[in-house]
């Protein structure tokens, strides 16, 4: 029986430009959009995605509104929208699949808006790019439960509750209380949560596994 090989210059993807207004507060951050994502150039466009539920549960966006509009709500709430990898090799849409991946210039972004006060990372597999996406120290981090529907660790009720965290980083004088040990909504790391992709030019080594942002607690 004949082997068929794929071109791994078939396999090559790029992501989504981010999704920021002029005053943003809070950097959301995935790690790669899945199929339907890029072939919508749409930000969480797999339905099963539960990113747009829980925004519309705790932001008040209608989940069935027009993209256009979600988006236009979204950044009038200060939300800015981003991944962590920018280019990768991929075959489907799961995150165990990403292969020669570079990462976005996350921290030049933050940098050039000074208002952005929090990075969300949604799931773990994007937190886990952390440490090489060097954030400046002041941006706060948080790591909630993934929205994809590859998740199930958390019902849908769950998640929403850990993410509520949203709404805290939203209020306009907040005051912030650093706190050492891991936040109850902090989902612990999986083996299988963990991506076999660096920058390409980075030596894994150089990235620590234990290493965890430090987090924070705001009260209103």
């Amino acid at each position: 029986m004949p082997h068929h090989f794929m071109d791994p210059g078939s396999l090559f993807r790029e992501g989504l430009k981010p999704v920021i207004g002029g005053v943003p507060a809070v950097l959301i951050l995935g790690s790669f959009p899945g199929r339907i994502s890029l072939s919508q150039n749409r930000y969480y466009a797999n339905p099963k995605n539960q990113f747009w539920q829980i925004i519309e549960a705790l932001i008040g966006i209608g989940r069935h509104l027009p993209y256009e509009e979600r988006i236009e709500r979204l950044i009038r709430s200060r939300i800015a929208l981003w991944d962590v990898i920018r280019t990768c090799q991929r075959e489907g849409s799961a995150d165990h699949r990403i292969r020669n991946s570079s990462l976005n210039p996350v921290r030049e972004l933050l940098n050039s808006h000074p208002g952005i006060r929090a990075a969300i990372f949604n799931g773990t597999t994007a937190s886990r790019y952390a440490a090489s996406l060097r954030l400046p120290d002041d941006i706060m981090q948080f790591t909630l439960p993934s929205t994809s529907p590859a998740n199930t660790r958390f019902t849908l009720a769950e998640k929403t509750g850990r993410w509520a965290v949203l709404q805290e980083i939203q209020k306009p004088k907040a005051r912030i209380r650093k706190i050492k040990d891991t936040l109850p909504f902090q989902p612990e790391f999986q083996e299988n949560d963990v991506v076999d992709c660096v920058e390409p030019d980075e030596d894994r080594s150089t990235v620590p596994e234990d290493r965890e942002p430090e987090h924070f607690i705001w009260e209103g």
